[in-house]
């Protein structure tokens, strides 16, 4: 019997801290603390469909979906930076209210859904969500636009700020699989996710 401690972890960090590289497999995100993780450097466009307001290309896309807890205003900070440290281009776009991240994808990316939008050249971008009501989802897309290989920094800048509203972090996929877990080789195994409404499974 061999034990497979160390590649059971790694196929759940797949599921928890990759990104949806199309509107219909957005990741959930969380704003209670600074969410990094590696951008997509694929050299792949974001599907057809959607309204992408003032992105005129859309490089390298990572989704994303938030679920308003509390009512309120809620500010955010987008950073992308290289392996070295250095700022590279990051660009976004976000859509919302909806309720359901994953009807939306279907026909409601348009233009009278957009609340915020920046193309510039800036390594950090920001931008506020007003009066969001709880219950409500809101989808981001992030790109890359020199498809660099490097990470991204999203969080929430105004928690606990006065008339600041939250997301709910339960949405959120933790999975912690216990030190003495062991598997036998040449035995199949089947695990099953489950991200808002969607569910993931491998054998």
């Amino acid at each position: 019997m061999k034990q497979l401690l160390l590649l059971i972890p790694l196929f759940f960090g797949f599921f928890v801290f990759s990104q949806g590289t199309q509107c219909d497999t957005a990741d959930p995100f969380c704003s209670s603390d600074a969410f990094t993780f590696p951008n997509n450097y694929s050299g792949n466009n974001a599907e057809n469909g959607p309204d992408y307001g003032c992105l005129e290309t859309v490089p390298n896309p990572a989704w994303y979906f938030l679920y308003i807890d509390n009512s309120g205003t809620l500010s955010f900070s987008i950073s992308q930076v290289s392996d070295s440290g250095q700022g590279i281009d990051v660009d976004f776009i976000c859509y919302g209210p909806f309720t359901d991240p994953y009807a939306a994808c279907q026909a409601n990316l348009t233009s009278q859904n957009i609340v915020a939008c920046s193309y510039s050249l800036s390594a950090t971008e920001n931008f506020t969500i007003p009066n969001a009501i709880s219950g409500e989802y809101y989808i981001v897309l992030i790109t890359n636009f020199s498809g660099e290989e490097g990470n991204i920094t999203f969080q929430q800048t105004n928690v606990n700020q006065a008339n600041a509203g939250s997301t709910d972090c339960s949405i959120v996929c933790t999975v912690e699989v216990p030190d003495d877990t062991s598997v036998c080789l040449n035995t199949n195994y089947t695990i099953t996710t489950t991200l808002g409404n969607q569910s993931m499974e491998d054998t």
